[in-house]
């Protein structure tokens, strides 16, 4: 719609977008049109046009547009800093797009009256803008693989909080839930792809144990209810232990079956309940390929006549019991009554030859 140098320069009604849903192009230039505040071109797949050429074509625009929404169309290229130029701009939706590159991040003076900005479904990459987005109530950057944080490990930046009030699935096969975040000035919340912060800080379903975006169901004889975020541990019942070994737990058994006792009788493994257990990687030999394997903590190490798999210091295995090391002044004593009674028996074996 070539439409510049025309002469215009009364009000377009706010819902002038859709009154065209197959418009490709629409030229303002040379003309003096200062009020119009909406424009909308959502869900034109068959557009085909650079991004930065339409912020050039919205350029009579600065002063009046207060919502541009260009989402589901076919839109490419980065998106240049000259987006935040719009003086009235309150809400923008560039969403399920073909945009590139780093969100750039606006200068001081600009986005005093944005409320929503909804970026998700892009190409976009890099790291969330730090800036002061003083009005923001929403902004959505997710389905965006490509961005992440820059350390993996380290916690998320200083003007972003976890709001583990807003735990959501992400796919309906999926064990785990994902918090979005919110801007700690202004308590604007921010949908991120749990991508960006590598999953960390997703929470395993109740009934699961596990980390990120693993989680195993939980075993038989074991709890795995809340627990402070995102932790997400299995915890074994009074009464059951660890099997095959607390760094690989394949399954829980019951300790008076595993003792050979009646079922009745109470053996005294775990009876406090605080033995947990989580998920670590392991490494398939020399291979690459890892593997989740179930880890448990050192409250899972043996105490004096409790069943498990190893034994504390100070403490011996005979069977499937611990027992306290003989005393080391009581070890020299047994010593060198053996070394006595080898020496007398070797002095009786010549004298009888």
């Amino acid at each position: 719609m070539h439409l510049e140098f025309t002469g215009l320069s009364d009000t377009l009604p706010d819902e002038f977008g859709l009154y065209f849903p197959a418009l490709r192009v629409y030229l303002l230039s040379g003309n003096y049109v200062p009020v119009l505040e909406v424009l909308s071109l959502a869900g034109n797949k068959q557009f085909t046009m650079n991004f930065i050429a339409l912020l050039e074509l919205l350029q009579p625009l600065y002063g009046s547009l207060r919502i541009l929404n260009i989402s589901d169309c076919n839109f490419h290229s980065t998106i240049l800093k000259e987006l935040w130029d719009f003086q009235s701009l309150t809400s923008v939706d560039l969403s399920n797009n073909r945009l590139s590159g780093q969100l750039p991040s606006p200068t001081a003076q600009d986005l005093v009256f944005p409320t929503d900005v909804n970026v998700s479904g892009n190409n976009l990459s890099g790291q969330i803008p730090q800036t002061s987005w003083i009005s923001l109530k929403v902004l959505d950057f997710s389905k965006n693989p490509f961005m992440h944080e820059t350390d993996e490990r380290g916690p998320l930046p200083s003007f972003m909080e976890v709001d583990y009030t807003t735990l959501t699935p992400r796919n309906p096969s999926d064990k785990f839930t994902c918090p979005n975040v919110r801007l700690n000035y202004n308590n604007g919340l921010t949908s991120l792809d749990p991508s960006y912060y590598r999953y960390r800080l997703c929470i395993c379903d109740i009934g699961y144990y596990g980390s990120r975006k693993t989680c195993l169901p939980c075993m038989e004889g074991a709890t795995c209810e809340d627990q402070t975020p995102p932790a997400r541990n299995m915890v074994m019942n009074i009464g059951y232990w660890p099997s095959s070994r607390d760094q690989n737990v394949t399954h829980l058994v019951k300790c008076s079956r595993v003792l050979g006792t009646s079922p009745q009788e109470n053996t005294p493994c775990n009876p406090t309940g605080t033995c947990d257990c989580d998920i670590e990687w392991l490494h398939e030999g020399n291979k690459s390929a890892v593997r989740p394997s179930t880890v448990c903590n050192e409250l899972c190490l043996c105490l004096k006549d409790r069943f498990c798999s190893l034994c504390e210091d100070v403490y011996y295995k005979q069977g499937i019991f611990c027992y306290a090391c003989p005393k080391t002044r009581t070890r020299v004593y047994i010593l060198g009554a053996v070394v006595v009674l080898t020496m007398v028996f070797l002095t009786l074996a010549f004298t009888v030859l």
